[in-house]
This record gives structure tokens, sequence and C-alpha cells, in this order.
């Protein structure tokens, strides 16, 4: 349970652009994006982004994401489906300056994982300095609350403008290693993300394993449809279906 639990956080560092962090000492930075944390991770209530993953196996899930916002100010929730099946569910924070994840659960698995302290995602302004984050992991069962695993993770993220790019599209490169009880992970990740919509492609893998990516079909941002890749997902049921 804790070996695929540790490997679905690949999926936590996409979804999070990189989870990046306390700044690192840099000789030199530019600024990359000085706009606010809402227009780089829009994360509105009610959002709703559509990815197809390619991955092994020749397997093409769909992934879609459900933001809802909390009475709890800057809090909020991300719901992930896979074909259709809740998947998981994170409880995030903005705190003005990056989104910080508090905890996750993972239904297939049944178990919780809790950030101490929150970890944090992007932040603005967006620059090139490499940042720096720990945090100690708590693994528990959903069930009963027990705790199973123990740990700590280590993360570094760098963004930078691609080469040749005027799409306006930032690039972040995380690494993240995630020490358990008995277990020990590194993940690594590349996403792509245009502020305004957020993540548009990802490209990962989890300890030299099969590489996982994951690309945008269309989504919803502050009530604005965007793409039209799949029409039908992002259309409302009808009240009163025959």
């Amino acid at each position: 349970m804790v070996t695929w639990v540790v490997r679905a956080l690949l999926s936590l560092c996409v979804m999070l652009a990189g989870c990046a962090l306390l700044r690192a000492p840099a000789a030199k930075e530019e600024v990359l994006f000085g706009g606010t944390l809402q227009e780089l991770v829009p994360h509105h209530h009610g959002d709703h982004f559509v990815y197809r993953v390619a991955g092994k196996h020749g397997n093409n899930p769909l992934q879609v994401e459900h933001l809802s916002q909390l009475d709890a100010a800057g809090e909020f929730i991300l719901d992930l489906t896979v074909d259709g099946v809740p998947a998981g569910r994170q409880h995030l924070r903005d705190d003005g300056t990056s989104v910080l994840l508090i905890s996750e659960g993972w239904m297939q698995q049944g178990v919780i994982v809790s950030y101490d302290p929150p970890l944090p995602g992007l932040a603005v302004p967006l620059t090139t300095a490499t940042r720096r984050a720990t945090a100690a992991v708590t693994m528990q069962d959903g069930r009963n609350g027990k705790v199973v695993a123990r740990g700590r993770v280590e993360q570094t993220s760098t963004a930078s403008r691609p080469a040749g790019d005027d799409t306006g599209v930032f690039a972040v490169r995380t690494v993240r290693a995630i020490q358990l009880t008995n277990s020990a992970t590194r993940l690594a990740a590349t996403t792509w993300i245009k502020p305004g919509i957020g993540e548009v492609r990802s490209d990962g893998v989890v300890d030299g394993g099969p590489r996982i990516r994951r690309e945008l079909l269309c989504a919803i941002v502050d009530g604005t449809r965007m793409g039209d890749k799949c029409d039908q997902i992002l259309s409302p049921a009808p009240e009163n279906p025959q």
C-alpha cells in the first residue's frame, strides 16, 4: 500500500505545478511572472480541468480535477477522478503568495497523507531562483486514523522560460525525495504552466520507471470554458433526463 501511494504522489507533484518552495541563494535571478497567484495557478470555486494521461501499458485515462472553496479563508478542496472514478482529494490553502498542501487522501488505497508544515506550491512572483522545501510526512489509514508510516519529504524546484517559446508558458522542473518508514522514492517532473490556465502539460518519472505524460484537453476557469476537445465532459447533465 505504501509503495503505491508514494508513486501516486507524482500526480500531486504535477497537479500542484511543481510544489516550490523556500528560496535558495542565487547570484542572479529573473522574474518570469509578476502577476497574482490566482492567475498563475487558477483555483476559483468550480474550476474544472480535464487531462489525458499517457502512461505504461498503453493506458490513456482521463483525469479530471474539480475545485471547491471551503469556508476557511483561502482554503479549498481539489477532487481528482480517473475515468470517472473518485481517486484522490487534496486540502489546500492560498496564503497569498503560494498554494500550500495541507493533506491529501487516496480513495482506492484508503490512506490520508498530511504534511507538517503544509508543503508550499508555486509562489509569486515566479522567478528562476531554485527553491527548496522540507516537511514531515504522516500517512494514516483513512478508515480508522491509524498511522501506517512516517517520514520526510525534501524537494527542489526551478522555473524557466523555454528557449524559443513566445506563448507565455513557463517550465517548472521539480525533484522530490520521499523517505518513509520502510521505503524511499525519488520523483522528477517537468510541468508547463500558462498563466490564466495553469498546467497545460507535464512529464514525470518515479524511480526511473515508465514516463508519465499529462496534457490538458479543456477547462473551466472562473466560469469561462477553454478548449473544445471534450464538450461532452464539460456539458452539464440534463435536469430531467428521460
